[in-house]
């Protein structure tokens, strides 16, 4: 998350305004699976993080959910993250740009928690051969 990039001294929280972009620059030394949640990520970037075996998610946030995010102790009650404006709302809700509202990936997020762990196993093993299945029809 952007908390633990800046917990890392990657940036400092006070130059956060809008959030933070992914940019695919040094992509070639990522070797880990990481799971990033940004405001933003490239195309490039996404490939390159996938390909090492993690996950990008694309989240909107506003100033206060930054605020709430990057000094969550100055909060009684953290605030919920709001809906993206009508302009930004596309981009959230693509595949292709990770948006957290597609609902693929929110499928991903629900079965990541650890209360659904064999459910997620099932479902990533349904998934492999709905593809198996598709690729053998294509060659036939």
């Amino acid at each position: 998350t952007i908390k633990s990039l800046e917990q890392a001294g990657i940036f400092k929280s006070n130059s956060i305004k809008h959030g933070v972009k992914l940019l695919a620059y040094g992509s070639e030394r990522l070797r880990q699976p990481v799971t990033v949640k940004l405001s933003r990520a490239s195309t490039k970037a996404v490939e390159a993080v996938e390909n090492a075996g993690g996950h990008v998610i694309s989240v909107h946030y506003t100033r206060l959910g930054l605020r709430a995010l990057l000094k969550p102790h100055k909060f009684v009650i953290l605030p919920r993250l709001p809906r993206p404006p009508p302009k930004w709302q596309p981009y959230y809700t693509r595949w292709k740009n990770r948006g957290y509202l597609h609902p693929a990936v929110q499928m991903q997020q629900w079965l990541a928690r650890p209360e659904y762990e064999t459910l997620g196993a099932k479902f990533e093993a349904i998934l492999e051969q709905k593809k198996k299945q598709n690729a053998n029809s294509k060659n036939e």
